[in-house]
């Protein structure tokens, strides 16, 4: 399921229709011809129609160019059309909303279906390629440092903390890369290259032969940086003479368009080779160029989110909110703000901006639902986690209605799509789970759980890529924890056994590809099996589940401390716990001790 929306046009208000005659200007083009084959290759009579009824069709003449005629609308309001030929597809499909008598020409590409879908892919494999492999060497640098400063440890105990941190930071990339490679081939296969200037031209050669190196050598020679500060500079020089603002202003905009199409690029080599740093300081320059420019604020907003920097994240979103004009941008930035108010745990302000999101995409699929549709599920799974996690009234009943509404929408898509929904009937299935167990629906939840788990045995061995781990920790961590005591959770404990070791069949089978993403799975796993077992007094069985999962988190530990020394105390804890029922008081407090000891250093896991 597609992470972004496409900009649609406003939907134009009705008013009277007056005489007057305005136009729009236009030209359709092949996307990339010129760079192809050294020539432009327009597109001819291909169909023209504003989607109102407010002009009459046209068609392009040879050169790719078109007129449109509109009747009864003002300048500077905003027109909605469509271009169609056969064979072709509009790939800049946010050019299709223009301004009315506006200055500059629409630029429209066109190009073979399919087109697009392979430049993603082949994007998306050097993105994925490239930050893999610059990952693995800061991890070998690191690593190797490390290991050199510990022959003195005592006199080099604080670098080796500052690298132990470093370490963790950069170990919990290794989760992102492939969600970073895929923005990375969305972003970057409709550019148009034919319109871009010789310097990016270069650079994004560069890129496409996966030699990001040398692409940001060209882009650093460029010193766009440097670029945007004399902008700046000649803004204010134009501001003080309207003579020179007339002369220069077309050359101004024409060179800020390129310092932020080359600085967005440089943005992302940056991190897709983990120059974090870097990156955001290309999006602080962006910004000091263009203060309002909505597709920047996004991704800087997006980029500080997924650095954990939430608040920050949540400044942007807010500005970015304040210049969305349509109604898809601003129920895609709630949503974002939604998740970000989540993480900072502000759950007021979450549950506001989901349910301000809702509202909108529910609109927006009343009049394109095979557009919208996912979009409107996949915040009704965000609602019903923020109400089954507060103490509203009727919370779970909320939370209840939201997954199942989401849940007939998912279906309802895999049904018609055909495939690609199944991790989502998976989670939403999954989240009903842990409503139902929550009320003590025992019945229910044994259902959903188990009908949850058959999808993630079959995507674990048909197409394990399409299980999100963020999904799989939310089943794992929050839906099959046994650890309560009250009497009505025993009549599920009589399925929970088979339910969690088919969770870690499935995880023991995604760890065999991919251990670095699923061993902490694992662990959580056995750490809640051994709870169970300890519940129904199987005691060599518990202490063999938590004794394993203590082995596995401690591994991890010794890789990236900050992240898994919490789940380590989690399963002293755990153990511990066990211990004292057995009357094991030494062993006991040995345990528990070291759970203290590691969690004033590195934190409990919440």
């Amino acid at each position: 399921m597609r992470t972004h929306l496409f900009t649609l046009a406003l939907l134009l208000s009705t008013t009277a229709i007056h005489a007057q005659q305005s136009h729009l200007l236009g030209e359709v083009s092949i996307l990339n011809s010129q760079t192809e084959t050294g020539k432009r290759q327009y597109v001819s009579n291909a169909a023209v129609e504003e989607d109102f009824g407010q002009s009459q069709a046209t068609i392009t003449d040879a050169t790719g160019t078109f007129r449109l005629v509109l009747v009864g609308m003002d300048d500077h309001s905003n027109v909605q059309f469509t271009i169609k030929k056969p064979g072709l597809e509009v790939v800049n499909t946010d050019a299709l909303q223009a301004v009315v008598n506006q200055r500059e020409r629409a630029k429209i590409y066109m190009a073979a279906p399919g087109k697009i879908a392979d430049y993603r892919k082949k994007y998306y494999n050097i993105g994925k390629t490239a930050a893999e492999k610059a990952l693995e060497e800061k991890l070998i640098t690191l690593q190797k440092e490390r290991s050199n400063l510990k022959t003195n440890e005592i006199a080099n105990e604080k670098r080796i903390q500052d690298l132990e941190t470093e370490l963790a930071q950069a170990e919990a990339q290794r989760k992102k890369i492939d969600e970073a490679a895929k923005e990375l081939a969305r972003r970057y296969a409709p550019i148009n290259l034919d319109d871009t200037a010789p310097i990016y031209r270069e650079a994004f050669d560069y890129f496409q032969k996966g030699e990001l190196a040398q692409a940001l050598a060209v882009l650093q020679g460029a010193n766009y940086t440097r670029q945007v500060q004399k902008i700046l500079q000649e803004r204010d020089t134009i501001n003080a003479d309207r003579k020179k603002l007339e002369r220069r202003d077309s050359i101004t905009m024409q060179r800020s368009r390129e310092a932020l199409q080359g600085l967005s690029l440089q943005a992302d080599l940056y991190k897709t080779t983990l120059a974090f740093d870097s990156a955001a300081l290309c999006y602080e320059v962006m910004l000091q160029l263009d203060s309002s420019n909505l597709p920047v604020l996004r991704q800087y907003a997006y980029f500080l989110a997924h650095q954990n920097q939430y608040r920050k994240a949540i400044f942007y979103y807010q500005k970015a909110l304040l210049v969305a004009k349509t109604e898809d941008a601003k129920a895609a930035i709630y949503n974002s703000l939604g998740n970000a108010y989540r993480a900072s745990d502000q759950m007021k302000e979450s549950g506001d901006a989901y349910t301000e999101s809702l509202r909108l995409f529910r609109s927006l699929s009343e009049k394109n639902k095979p557009e919208y549709a996912p979009y409107v599920a996949l915040t009704l799974n965000n609602l019903g986690n923020y109400y089954r996690k507060t103490q509203r009234e009727d919370r779970f009943g909320k939370a209840e209605s939201f997954f199942k509404e989401a849940l007939t929408i998912y279906k309802q898509l895999e049904k018609t799509k055909k495939g690609g929904y199944e991790a989502y009937i998976a989670l939403t299935l999954n989240n009903l789970g842990r409503v139902y167990y929550e009320m003590k629906s025992m019945f229910k939840a044994k259902n959903a759980f188990e009908d949850a788990l058959d999808i993630y045995e079959q995507l674990a061995t048909n197409n394990p890529n399409a299980i999100i781990p963020g999904d799989l920790q939310e089943f794992i961590d929050l839906s099959l924890s046994y650890n309560d005591h009250e009497k009505s959770a025993f009549s599920f404990d009589d399925y929970s056994e088979d339910l969690l070791n088919r969770a870690l069949a499935v995880h023991r089978k995604l760890a065999e590809k991919n251990p670095a993403t699923f061993q902490p799975f694992i662990a959580l796993t056995l750490n809640n099996l051994g709870n169970l077992y300890a519940n129904h007094y199987k005691t060599t069985k518990a202490e063999a589940a938590y004794q394993e999962a203590l082995s596995i988190n401690r591994g991890l530990a010794e890789q990236n401390p900050n992240a898994y020394y919490p789940l380590v105390a989690l399963t002293l804890r755990s153990l511990g716990g066990f211990y004292e029922k057995k009357g094991k008081k030494a062993e006991a407090k040995a345990v528990l001790d070291e759970a203290a000891s590691i969690e004033g250093k590195y934190g409990s896991r919440k």
